[in-house]
């Protein structure tokens, strides 16, 4: 009878823990497919204010990060230049007015150190960290609201907040902002969960290192931006490992300035082939160490480049047909293709005749022994600059051309380094072969006749 009741209350513990398990574990319960990183803006959301749609600007901050101010205050990043006449509450029941940017309000003393939601609402126009300040307090931003960054010669309006987590889904007032430099650099946890694509940055002219720094999380889409305007990209989606969306509907028509713009953008991988480029006279790197990046981009407008050292640099996927560009304007291709091992492409219509530099232009890269040829045939047709060291890296070339080589070192003064003269067959010339084997066949011919006539 004992034993009975024992079995019964253990039956019904069980059943109990059946029933309230799921409760639990949807309380504790952190979703497995979020990049940890970015765990912790999403987290905090749980304790957080819904954002109400209205125009307030909304943010969460932790006291005890480092700063310029000490573990028990925040300090907003105003700016001499800015315009204010806003209400700032504090998430500590106390808030402040204020119209000054130098206001001692604008540093709040908290009892308890901690984590605070700061709800900002009114008129607040100029907003720059400039990667000083309270840059590692700032920790997600809810809505944007009322905020207006203003404009200041660098950018640099979020530049060094490490910890910050966007999930604002409204836009951002970009009214009379032109320049975006450096807006988000050093961001490593922006994350994917905002929504950018729908600011208005039609009148933004300067973008270049927006997205910038290691290890990044940004990955928003931002197909819809208006870059009409733009004109320098230089360093935009740098070192945004995670970085992969469709941009190439963008109009670039002005930018003269791509410098690094995929820069260890390791997941990129998006069709650019409607890019009008005519106006980019800087790719030194490019899409350097962009190891996924294998897009057709061969009807690019390449005219007005003027360098492109490390373009392809460890672009470990890249082997698109590009030998159509006119790069007669072009005077430095050191390490372009450098350990681009996957390239195999001639470039021998390639106008090469102003380029000064071609270090290690192909180093650990094997291109076919046709196309190698006929780069050497080609480019030996041309009035090249003289004392150039280029380097082929493992390819080698054909006896068909071995004179054009030849003749490169000669007129031009040329140290060419490659892999040599391809043994066997292939390197011969196919008439010479054709001959060899003619010949071959009727001395064996002529010494049977003589052999039956003996």
């Amino acid at each position: 009878m004992w034993k009975t009741k024992k079995i019964k209350f253990l039956i019904m513990i069980c059943f109990i823990f059946l029933i309230i398990f799921p409760f639990l574990n949807g309380l504790f319960y952190l979703r497995k497919d979020i990049n940890p990183i970015e765990n912790q803006g999403l987290a905090l959301r749980y304790n957080s204010p819904t954002p109400s749609g209205g125009d307030e600007f909304i943010s969460i901050w932790d006291t005890t990060k480092d700063g310029f101010s000490n573990s028990s205050q925040i300090r907003l990043p105003l700016m001499s230049t800015g315009i204010y006449n806003f209400t700032v509450e504090w998430g500590d029941g106390k808030n402040n007015k204020i119209s000054i940017w130098n206001d001692t309000a604008t540093t709040h003393n908290y009892a308890t150190p901690g984590i605070y939601n700061i709800n900002i609402s009114g008129f607040i126009k100029g907003w720059c960290f400039n990667n000083q300040g309270d840059k590692l307090k700032i920790l997600e931003i809810l809505q944007w609201g009322c905020l207006q960054l203003g404009n200041t010669p660098d950018g640099k309006y979020f530049n060094g907040c490490e910890n910050l987590n966007l999930t604002a889904t409204d836009n951002l007032n970009l009214n009379g902002t032109t320049i975006l430099s450096y807006a988000f650099d050093d961001c490593c946890n922006l994350g994917s969960y905002g929504n950018i694509n729908g600011w208005d940055v039609s009148n933004v002219k300067k973008m270049d290192w927006m997205f910038s720094g290691y290890p990044s999380t940004f990955n928003m889409n931002i197909s819809a931006w208006n870059t009409s305007n733009v004109r320098n990209m230089r360093g935009m989606f740098s070192s945004a490992g995670l970085f992969n969306q469709p941009i190439g509907n963008w109009d670039v028509s002005r930018v003269t300035d791509m410098f690094q713009m995929f820069l260890y953008a390791y997941s990129f991988n998006q069709p650019l082939r409607n890019w009008n480029t005519s106006s980019v006279e800087n790719m030194v790197g490019m899409f350097r160490s962009a190891h996924a990046f294998n897009q057709p981009i061969g009807n690019w407008d390449v005219s007005s480049v003027t360098d492109m050292k490390h373009m392809f640099f460890r672009a470990r996927s890249f082997n698109q047909p590009i030998g159509n560009w006119d790069v007669s304007s072009v005077t430095d291709m050191e390490q372009m293709f450098f350990e681009a091992r996957s390239f195999d492409q001639t470039l021998g219509t390639w106008n090469i005749s102003n380029v000064l530099d071609m270090f290690e232009m192909f180093e650990d890269v094997t291109l076919s022994t046709y196309n190698y040829d006929d780069m050497l045939i080609k480019w030996s047709k041309l009035s090249l600059q003289s004392g150039i060291s280029f380097f082929a890296g493992n390819s080698k070339y054909s006896i068909d051309a071995v004179y054009e080589r030849q003749k490169i070192i000669d007129d031009f003064n040329w140290i060419i380094v490659d892999g040599g003269l391809e043994a066997g067959i292939s390197g011969y010339h196919t008439l010479v072969i054709i001959t060899t084997i003619f010949l071959t066949v009727l001395i064996l011919i002529k010494r049977k006749v003589k052999t039956k006539k003996i």
